[in-house]
């Protein structure tokens, strides 16, 4: 009797499933450009807005994931799978080629299972809507990194409930404010006078990880700059992208810890 060695599927740093694919640095999302299934259609860095052709299905493969447009059915790859070398850009193709999933701190990369030596990078660093995405040797640099955001996300449980708040600080007892009411990315967040405007009620809106802080004037929500991985010290702001916050109890006041860096603390 013979024995099966067929090769088992590919299992990577995430599960198989849809996904929304964003750039770290830009903030911005991985989208088939027009909705377009004609072979070579590029694939750039576009602003978020959910439409299907941002959505990416991760299909296993043998030695990585088949990348999949939920709006056309073509697949992540290049414009021809012959001589793909570093500065290829990508685009749609019928034919599926397979990428790499791997961990780099709470983002991930994403590499060409061919050859793992070119990895998914956002050219030149640009923030722009329709910004080439290349691949590219790993240098380390934060255009390398991507979020992956699942579609159909488990919900976070807090210890408090979701809906509208005031919060304030529990040394000054001033309120959480905007220092100006702007829907400007990274408008400053302030500890001001308790005033009950608009701009100092915060509304929470369950996320995977965490709550999302929107504010309920600006619609806004509290983050700190998203183009850069949390650090102590940074100051938080509001942005039209959510960031989402882990809030724990502290005595008998409360904590806001950023998912995407434990320990990193509001």
């Amino acid at each position: 009797m013979g024995v099966d060695q067929s090769p088992q599927p590919y299992i990577g740093a995430v599960p198989p499933g849809a996904y929304w694919i964003r750039n770290s640095y830009s903030g911005n999302a991985l989208d088939l450009e027009g909705s377009n299934a004609a072979p070579g259609t590029p694939i750039v860095n576009y602003q978020v807005h959910r439409g299907l052709n941002q959505k990416w299905i991760l299909e296993p493969g043998i030695r990585g994931y088949k990348i999949k447009n939920a709006k056309t059915g073509t697949f992540m790859g290049f414009a021809s799978h012959d001589g793909i070398n570093k500065g290829s850009s990508i685009s749609g193709n019928p034919a599926a080629i397979e990428w790499d999933i791997v961990s780099e701190g709470s983002n991930y990369k994403i590499r060409l299972s061919a050859d793992t030596s070119l990895i998914l990078d956002l050219a030149n660093y640009g923030t722009e809507n329709g910004n080439k995405v290349i691949v590219w040797p790993d240098n380390c640099g934060a255009n390398q990194h991507w979020i992956l955001e699942s579609c159909n996300p488990a919900t976070y449980v807090g210890i408090i409930g979701p809906g509208a708040y005031w919060i304030r600080n529990g040394h000054t007892k001033a309120a959480l404010d905007l220092a100006v009411p702007s829907c400007a990315p990274a408008t400053p967040v302030i500890n001001g006078e308790i005033t009950r405007r608009p701009s100092q009620k915060w509304i929470l809106e369950t996320g995977t990880h965490g709550f999302r802080f929107k504010n309920a004037e600006t619609g806004t929500y509290l983050s700190i700059a998203y183009r850069l991985a949390p650090v102590k010290y940074m100051n938080v702001t509001c942005n039209p992208l959510p960031m989402e916050w882990d809030v724990v109890k502290n005595g008998w006041n409360y904590r806001f810890v950023v998912f995407s860096s434990i320990g990193v603390q509001s």
